[in-house]
């Protein structure tokens, strides 16, 4: 279904601009929560540039703008009319509603609008129950996304996945994505072993060995890097409360994302050790560790630090 020209009961009194006739719809929809006033406001304002040559050619930032909204408000209106009994007219009006917010799409200026019309699409689509729309509507709404914004658009649409393939799919895109943004180095390394957690896990579910260890070699090689920058946070640090977690999360770290290499992991408890006064206790994935136990589990029970 597409939008097109709508009923207008009455005749309309056409103000001499577009702008004008938008404020006077604007009052006129302002003032009531009668959907079908709304619509019959927002109307006129659809049929005002259709029927004018000059405003269908116009491709102004003004009339963009004034017929963005009166779209997106007229998709608004259509679904604010099934909060009533509607029956047999509810889909026709979701239907509708759709159309005009992809007409308002259409006319988005940018990403911002572009997802909000999108949206707004996607939730109407909820209404409907049509998952196969709602999905290739959540992925436009990602793609529409800036770079910086992908990697996180992506982890979201895998987590609302139930197919593993899809999940692997997303996440997948989303590593792709963790270099684009504006954050530290740290915190890439850190969303990288986020998302190669999730990933190996549903490799791991659809019995993908191959991929399984791909991905576990990058966290590998990802851990490696996200030491060597906390150790430089380490240097930098001043405050003895913040190095100690910064020695917690070097040690949870290793721990989680080094066991194959041993001997890298052992060089860095090892370090850990040399940096801890007796007393001293740091915390690994919610584990309390005091030098004693970190010298036990990294082979040094009976060597000095």
């Amino acid at each position: 279904m597409t939008a097109g020209k709508l009923k207008i009961d009455g005749a309309a009194h056409k103000p001499a601009s577009l702008l004008g006739i938008y404020r006077t719809a604007f009052e006129k929809a302002s003032r009531s929560d009668d959907p079908d006033v709304k619509i019959s406001a927002y109307g006129q304002v659809v049929n005002f540039c259709g029927e004018s040559r000059s405003c269908r050619i116009d491709e102004s930032i003004k009339r963009n703008r004034v017929m963005y909204w009166s779209f997106n408000n007229l998709g608004d209106a259509f679904v604010l009319k099934n909060r009533e009994n509607n029956g047999t007219a509810r889909e026709q009006n979701y239907q509708l509603a759709i159309a005009y917010y992809r007409e308002a799409l259409n006319l988005a200026r940018d990403d911002a609008e572009k997802i909000n019309s999108l949206k707004k699409i996607a939730e109407v689509y909820k209404c409907l129950e049509d998952a196969e729309s709602l999905s290739r509507t959540e992925e436009d709404i990602v793609e529409s996304l800036g770079d910086e914004y992908k990697r996180q658009g992506y982890v979201s649409l895998a987590a609302s996945r139930e197919d593993q393939g899809e999940k692997s799919e997303w996440l997948e895109k989303a590593l792709e994505y963790v270099t684009k943004e504006e954050v530290s180095f740290l915190t890439k390394c850190r969303n990288t072993l986020a998302i190669g957690e999730m990933l190996a896990d549903s490799y791991r579910s659809c019995r993908d060995g191959a991929n399984v260890r791909r991905i576990r070699k990058l966290m590998e090689n990802t851990a490696v890097l996200a030491i060597k920058a906390l150790e430089d946070k380490l240097a930098g640090e001043t405050r003895r409360g913040r190095q100690l977690e910064v020695y917690g999360e070097i040690v949870e770290t290793a721990e989680k994302f080094c066991l194959q290499n041993k001997d890298f992991r052992q060089d860095i408890l090892r370090k850990v050790c040399a940096g801890l006064d007796d007393s001293e206790v740091i915390y690994a994935d919610g584990t309390a560790l005091s030098k004693s136990i970190l010298r036990r589990i990294s082979g040094l029970s009976h060597k000095k630090t």
